[in-house]
């Protein structure tokens, strides 16, 4: 992939931000990097400028794709990255406006519904225990927090001290989530405990100037990130994920990923009877039909105990 093309993803990935934040809404660090990665990809794979792309040359990459046997979610981010741009292109007259978009005819491909990997309620503690043996801070702390609080895993990044909220003795996370939506999650007691001896174990040895009396005595810090490394920088995604693959090499469970720790969250309060709708708030879902096919599922051991109750019937 040539310079110019690099230059050009840069253009569109700012005039994108600009964009979001015209609208009142901001684009997500995770949104950006997927973007340039597929991008980049795809360039380098057709070895083309923009206004050489045809439909043969996407459908091409697409099929590509499929022969290394990509997952359909996987597919269709890939394939509205390359929407997306295109149709920018063309706005920005880099592309003929009058030319057929190369991305045009192709379809996305239908969502894979597989049953969700979730901590069962009988592992819990003993996951806690892996962690609190494998990891180090902040990232000891971030991977038990997740679960207690279905935190995305950019989300939980992100937090910073003025998303610490206390209201009538009580404690709650102020959380920007996907497209800028901001969404309230009360902190259960344990969510509370944790965060409380991280501020004070740990986050208080960090370099700080005097802050927040109500959450960390007379201590301020000098970034306002909640999860810092020791050199007092934000946490990255990679070092997180170093630390996730440790735990499941020790815990037993190769499925296991951070996402899946926020399915652990939703599938617990499924399972106590909470009302898909509240689930949906809490996750920040724009849809509820998202809630229910992604973070609800029925565990194989209830669907047995079910149809179990048919054998009197049929004696």
């Amino acid at each position: 992939m040539d310079k110019k093309i690099a230059i050009l993803i840069e253009r569109f990935i700012r005039d994108q931000a600009n964009n979001f934040r015209l609208r009142g809404k901001q684009i997500s660090p995770w949104t950006i990097k997927a973007r340039v990665y597929d991008l980049k990809e795809f360039f380098n794979f057709v070895q083309k400028e923009p206004e050489q792309v045809t439909q043969d040359d996407v459908r091409e990459y697409l099929l590509n794709l499929r022969y290394n046997l990509v997952k359909n979610n996987t597919y269709n981010r890939k394939l509205t990255s390359l929407r997306v741009f295109f149709k920018w292109a063309h706005e920005q007259g880099i592309i003929d406006p009058l030319e057929i978009k190369p991305t045009e005819p192709f379809k996305t491909a239908p969502i894979e519904k597989t049953e969700t990997i979730y901590l069962p309620m009988s592992k819990f503690k003993d996951y806690v225990r892996v962690v609190a043996v494998v990891c180090n801070e902040p990232y000891r702390t971030m991977l038990l927090f997740i679960p207690l609080t279905g935190l995305r895993v950019s989300e939980c990044i992100e937090l910073t001290f003025s998303d610490l909220i206390e209201k009538n003795h009580k404690k709650y996370l102020r959380v920007v989530g996907k497209g800028s939506k901001v969404r309230i999650i009360p902190l259960i007691r344990q969510a509370d405990r944790l965060l409380n001896w991280y501020l004070h174990k740990y986050r208080k040895a960090i370099k700080y100037v005097p802050f927040i009396r109500k959450w960390v005595g007379d201590k301020v810090y000098e970034t306002q990130y909640i999860f810092v490394t020791k050199r007092g920088e934000k946490v990255i995604y990679q070092s997180l994920y170093k630390q996730i693959q440790k735990v499941k090499e020790v815990f037993g469970m190769p499925n296991l990923t951070i996402h899946k720790l926020r399915h652990t969250f939703s599938s617990y309060l499924y399972q106590l009877g909470v009302d898909l709708k509240i689930i949906q708030e809490l996750l920040g879902h724009s849809s509820i039909q998202t809630t229910s096919d992604i973070y609800v599922h029925v565990p194989s051991e209830k669907l047995e105990e079910a149809v179990e109750k048919l054998e009197d019937i049929f004696k």
